[in-house]
């Protein structure tokens, strides 16, 4: 039984290197169940059962925290994740970006959340 779990513990593992060695799609994303919407020449999808990005920026759910993986909606390529926390609980975390952590950035469209951009091009949002 323990030489089961093991082998079942390593195909999982290998299976979950092989996920995180190929680039996330959108459309792969959006097969899985996660919340795909195009907004400003990007497609933000967020996981199964957390609200949309449409969702978050209307005001109509609030989760604490909300993970949002881009991709540019013209040539689909992935842009990078974005993590938001709520301002509300927002305590002066630090985003880790380019090795190091940094400030949080406040987002001024009226979601009400701090975001962290895990890609280096701010200028691609």
């Amino acid at each position: 039984m323990k030489k089961a779990k093991i082998f079942a513990a390593l195909i999982a593992m290998g299976i979950a290197g092989m996920v995180h060695a190929a680039e996330p799609t959108a459309p792969g994303l959006a097969s899985l169940g996660w919340g795909c919407i195009t907004v400003s020449g990007e497609v933000a999808c967020t996981p199964p059962g957390e609200p949309t990005v449409l969702e978050v920026n209307t005001m109509r759910r609030k989760p604490p925290a909300v993970l949002v993986m881009l991709f540019n909606a013209v040539t689909p390529a992935f842009i990078g994740a974005e993590n938001l926390i709520r301002a509300d609980l927002y305590a002066g975390q630090g985003c880790p970006r380019a090795g190091k952590l940094e400030p949080y950035k406040f987002e001024m469209l009226g979601t009400g959340y701090f975001s962290c951009h895990q890609f280096e091009k701010d200028a691609d949002l």
